[in-house]
């Protein structure tokens, strides 16, 4: 059991945040590279592959991870965002993290954006390749909550294989951090009401197993709030929440938007 000093302490370094995501907006996956040479392109074909093309002092190094690869142990896998993560954290030049979807997330049915060669953008001390999830091919609109969104370095870009944990040995597993989500509001263009359509999820921090903790109907192109008020929802120490609208129809429209007011601990 946690002492009074602890909770204590997690409650004053307690931070809240609103993460806001619109139409086709959502980041299932993000890409750092973390070689010493040059990065020659970073190019997303929608259901077919994600190449990563660099200059390295061995020659030039391609990555590619092939969305219609399912067999076990293949170099280019990638028929799930798992797989997809796995083949170009195998690089000793890449490193990816799943942000606004899951590792069961199913990669050929054309729901990666954009369908291109993608650019880097400067966030949290990291260029970051950003990939987009088409709402409208997913029928999902997602939000992860975690302690952090960044893949190599935390949102205050601290490199986080050099952050102490609470036992002070750097780039241990940050344990003592938790988050909550405290409400929730969204407008989407749905088919029509959807049971069970509003999701929320807990990911385990280890094996990145989805396990549905909450759900409610989803309300077809109407404002609707869930507030839970004094009794957050709340993932367990070290674990991630993911936010979404999964339904059998989700239309593209600029008046689209998820918002999920949550909490760091």
């Amino acid at each position: 059991m946690a002492s009074l000093e602890s909770l204590q302490s997690r409650a004053l370094a307690a931070q809240s945040f609103s993460g806001y995501v619109v139409d086709d907006k959502c980041v299932p996956l993000e890409i750092v590279y973390k070689g010493s040479g040059v990065v020659t392109s970073v190019t997303v074909q929608s259901a077919t592959d994600i190449v990563l093309i660099s200059v390295e002092t061995a020659g030039t190094i391609t990555v590619t991870s092939t969305f219609a690869d399912s067999t076990p142990d293949s170099a280019t896998r990638g028929e799930t965002l798992g797989a997809v993560v796995d083949v170009i954290n195998a690089s000793p030049y890449w490193s990816a993290r799943i942000i606004d979807g899951f590792r069961s997330t199913t990669t050929a049915s054309s729901v990666l954006l954009p369908n291109s060669a993608v650019t880097a953008v400067a966030e949290r001390g990291e260029l970051v390749y950003k990939l987009f999830l088409d709402g409208s091919a997913a029928d999902a609109m997602l939000y992860r909550v975690s302690a952090d969104r960044g893949v190599l370095n935390d949102d205050f870009g601290r490199v986080k294989s050099q952050i102490p944990d609470r036992m002070g040995i750097p780039g241990g597993k940050q344990g003592a951090h938790r988050v909550k989500v405290n409400q929730i509001k969204y407008k989407l263009d749905l088919d029509a009401d959807t049971v069970n359509g509003v999701r929320i999820y807990e990911v385990d921090s280890i094996s990145g197993a989805a396990t549905l903790i909450w759900s409610a109907i989803a309300i077809d192109d109407t404002i609707t709030e869930h507030d839970f008020g004094v009794f957050p929802i709340t993932a367990k120490e070290g674990n991630d929440l993911v936010v979404g609208v999964i339904v059998g129809t989700l239309a593209d429209k600029a008046t689209n938007y998820l918002q999920v007011d949550y909490t760091r601990e």
